[in-house]
């Protein structure tokens, strides 16, 4: 059994494909019998107000960081403000997501394999 870490920009309950495409890997993943853990953001791309009632978010680390339960697997959201048509912005949030998962993931997720 291996211990995988999913890092990744989008994940449910963000309603965009790409979320709905990693959510199900990660439940494959768990049902072939992985430990599974995801670091990902709180939700700012195509929000289903339903998926987030669903999938709420609970604060972790004030509001650095949110933790939530997608089928049984520990999901990290970190702070992601809401999506811009300004550069300098969205590549600032880009650097906060990878500041507070890489912070995160060496302090909350056993060594993954």
């Amino acid at each position: 059994m291996a211990h995988v870490l999913i890092l990744s920009l989008v994940f449910p309950p963000d309603s965009v494909s790409t979320a709905q495409i990693i959510g199900e890997l990660a439940v494959d993943l768990k049902r072939q019998g992985h430990a599974v853990t995801v670091i990902t953001t709180c939700p700012h791309y195509n929000r289903s107000p339903e998926n987030e009632k669903r999938q709420p978010l609970h604060p972790y680390w004030g509001k650095l960081l949110w933790k939530s339960d997608y089928a049984g697997i520990p999901v990290y959201h970190t702070l992601m403000p809401p999506k811009s048509g300004r550069k300098l912005w969205r590549a600032l949030a880009w650097l906060v997501f990878h500041l507070l998962s890489t912070v995160a993931g060496m302090l909350l997720v056993r060594k993954p394999d």
